[in-house]
């Protein structure tokens, strides 16, 4: 579906025109979802990136004592507005799936003082996905060498 082909949909494409009352009321969706994170509640470890990617960076953090994966968006006015709604599309999908081979979604911080959007994931130990297409591609094997999930 595309974005805007629900009320909810809307909501999230009006929040990543900077609309101030549309992430107003996303952030009350999220209250009311139980996804929505105070930034008090998340310890993001600066120093420890695990990626970079088209609308941010992502890095390794802390939520409830628990690892997880931080995907942040760019911080300021550098941040646009097409990674802003890539972000909260990915927040408006996130926050419905649960499948075994999907990382979990454990909610999403809206912080308007550092003036970005982070997503709060499960982190999960293994290969990357390049590292994985590249040796299926060079015939490897495709297993990971881990089994299962486990966190780090």
């Amino acid at each position: 579906s595309t974005l805007a082909s629900t009320a909810g949909g809307e909501l999230f494409r009006q929040a990543g025109s900077q609309d101030a009352a549309a992430l107003e009321a996303v952030r009350e969706l999220g209250m009311q979802e139980q996804w929505l994170i105070q930034p008090h509640e998340l310890r993001p470890f600066e120093d420890k990136v695990l990626g970079i990617g088209g609308f941010g960076i992502v890095l390794v953090g802390e939520f409830c004592s628990s690892p997880v994966a931080i995907k942040r968006t760019k911080e300021g006015s550098s941040s646009s507005a097409h990674e802003t709604v890539s972000a909260l599309n990915e927040l408006r999908i996130m926050r419905h799936i649960c499948h075994p081979n999907i990382v979990i979604f454990y909610g999403a911080c809206l912080d308007a003082d550092q003036d970005h959007l982070s997503l709060v994931l499960e982190r999960v130990k293994g290969q990357k996905l390049g590292s994985f297409i590249s040796r299926l591609e060079q015939g490897g094997p495709t297993r990971p060498s881990t089994r299962g999930r486990s966190a780090s």
